[in-house]
């Protein structure tokens, strides 16, 4: 469970890397599998930054899987996501 409500369940040997506060965003980082139940704040929306990608919550809830290298994939289970290329 994180700060704002949020539920993360991590695959076996994965790391979620999470600020001490989500002040003005909520950005998390992972290496590895995680499934996201996001609580939805259009003010602040809630990405997540993999080494290949960076997904967006548009309300939602999704799955991750952003190993190192290689491809991300994202499957949601409901609502819809934003997904774009790592900068």
């Amino acid at each position: 469970m994180l700060a704002d409500g949020s539920r993360v369940l991590l695959g076996p040997g994965s790391r979620l890397t999470v600020p001490a506060s989500f002040d003005s965003a909520r950005v998390v980082t992972l290496d590895g599998v995680a499934a996201f139940e996001v609580v939805h704040d259009a003010a602040r929306p809630f990405t997540v930054h993999t080494a290949n990608a960076e997904i967006t919550d548009i309300g939602t809830r999704f799955t991750v899987d952003g190993i190192p290298g290689g491809a991300t994939d994202v499957a949601v289970q409901s609502g819809s996501v934003s997904v774009r290329p790592s900068r």
